[in-house]
């Protein structure tokens, strides 16, 4: 009975060993040349808004060509169904940065502000089923710099190196049916389909640039 208890601890030694080393080369490892700093997950309560005020426009739009056709097109009603969602993820340079990046020569580091609406824009595509549609979407990297209003991101303290924000976020696209009632009794007949993009999450690290 020892023999095999010896057995089964030097068996899990010899187990545990390279995971040992795995942590330590792990820990070992200068992350200085891009490093995640922050970070977040658009509330659902602003995507929601976000998207709504997209929908509201392309409805006000639809009636606004409707009325020009049928006279009595303020009577009729307008319903939208979410048929299928696809995500995109893009990420770059942030637009707004100085030029040659940010140096921070005294402890601590500094911080550079970053706001994910606008800036430089990526191309995607997503696809989508019915109907067969491949949709290519042109989404912002967000600009960030010292005086704009938005999340911190910390840049680290040094003499020798620049950092500049790299933004990588992903975007939300929905398409929408949207579908009309000449009255409240009366089938609903598809009338159009949207594409509506929300931005879902973004995320923020700093990256070594070229001393300018």
């Amino acid at each position: 009975m020892r023999k095999k208890s010896f057995l089964f601890l030097l068996i899990g030694a010899l187990l545990f060993m390279p995971i040992m080393a795995n942590a330590e080369t792990f820990d070992q490892t200068d992350f200085s040349e891009s490093t995640m700093m922050s970070g977040y997950i658009v509330s659902e309560l602003d995507r929601q808004k976000d998207f709504e005020n997209q929908l509201n426009e392309i409805i006000e739009k639809i009636k606004l060509e409707d009325s020009l056709i049928h006279p009595n097109a303020g009577d009729h009603i307008y319903t939208s169904e979410i048929v299928q969602t696809e995500y995109s993820i893009v990420e770059g340079f942030a637009g707004g940065q100085l030029p040659g990046g940010y140096q921070f020569t005294d402890p601590g580091g500094g911080i550079v502000f970053y706001d994910p609406s606008g800036g430089p824009k990526v191309s995607s595509s997503v696809s989508f089923d019915i109907p067969i549609k491949i949709l290519t979407l042109s989404l912002g990297l967000g600009n960030a710099n010292e005086s704009i209003v938005g999340v911190g991101v910390p840049i680290p303290q040094s003499t020798t190196k620049y950092y500049k924000v790299w933004a990588k976020n992903t975007y939300k696209t929905n398409q929408v049916n949207i579908y009309k009632q000449i009255t409240q009794n009366s089938p609903k007949i598809l009338d159009s389909i949207s594409y509506i993009t929300t931005l879902y999450r973004t995320s923020q690290s700093v990256k070594v640039v070229p001393n300018p």
